[in-house]
């Protein structure tokens, strides 16, 4: 009983980590936030030292955890490594929930450590 319960949660193991989606860095564009077909955009920039690594951190996780969320793209374009990520979301409701889902992650406020805008498509 004791191996059927391991390799039960081994076999849930492997499919959690299997339906995770991998965040794809796609390129550079440089001189500004890239003109990108999107279901939803996160932009992550910054005014002096980078962009801030707590936001970035709450919506790779949510990314990572999302079914909802079928492929996503990493574009860096600024000179302190500020960067966009295009998310392509499987359909309208996912698209809606996923966008207040995503804008509900309690972004830092503080300037110093950079900002974090989230956007339906390319608006």
């Amino acid at each position: 009983m004791r191996f059927v319960s391991a390799l039960l949660a081994v076999a849930a193991s492997f499919v959690t980590t299997a339906l995770a989606i991998e965040i794809k860095h796609a390129g550079f564009k440089p001189g500004g936030i890239p003109n990108l077909s999107c279901s939803i955009r996160v932009d992550f920039g910054s005014h002096c030292c980078g962009p801030n690594q707590a936001d970035w951190m709450a919506v790779k996780t949510y990314i990572e955890g999302s079914s909802a969320i079928a492929a996503a793209e990493s574009w860096g374009w600024g000179k302190e490594g500020d960067f966009t990520l295009c998310l392509t979301v499987s359909g309208a409701d996912d698209t809606k929930r996923v966008y207040q889902e995503l804008n509900a992650i309690p972004f830092n406020k503080d300037d110093r450590h950079g900002w974090t805008r989230v956007q339906l498509g390319n608006q």
